[in-house]
């Protein structure tokens, strides 16, 4: 696991590359905290995970702001990820339009929140991203 672990910590960049978004607006990598704080005002105002490091993969420490606001920081890179994810969803923040696609993956795929053909999906009539269901079934074929 721990091999693979720079790699899976980049499936946010290769999910950004496959919906032709712009990981910025989520994520980026900082060489240190006072690089981050230099560049706070230049952040978006909606969830965003700071990687303290030289990569995603040598992430030492991973910070997560709301509306420039320093939220949490840990050590790992998916619990930041997933707290990341519960603003959004949480304080029922719209994903920006530069990630739409990527995020409503994360939502219905990895986090399982309203997955399509479930009783909440149905109930507020919303249609899934062309591009999250073609992946899915991309996907589903490999399996």
């Amino acid at each position: 696991m721990e091999s693979s672990l720079p790699k899976l910590i980049n499936i946010i960049n290769l999910l950004a590359a496959y919906f032709m978004e712009d990981v910025q607006v989520l994520t980026k990598c900082f060489l240190n905290d006072g690089t981050l704080q230099e560049n706070l005002d230049k952040l978006s105002t909606a969830p965003f995970l700071a990687v303290i490091g030289d990569s995603y993969g040598l992430g030492t420490e991973f910070i997560v702001l709301c509306e420039g606001l320093k939220l949490i920081s840990t050590d790992n890179f998916f619990e930041a990820l997933a707290y990341c994810f519960c603003c959004y969803y949480v304080y029922n923040i719209e994903y920006p339009v530069q990630v739409v696609a990527t995020l409503e993956f994360i939502q219905r795929y990895l986090a399982g929140i309203n997955y399509p053909g479930s009783k909440n999906l149905k109930k507020k009539k919303n249609t899934t991203h062309p591009k999250v269901v073609h992946l899915a079934q991309l996907i589903k074929q490999l399996q």
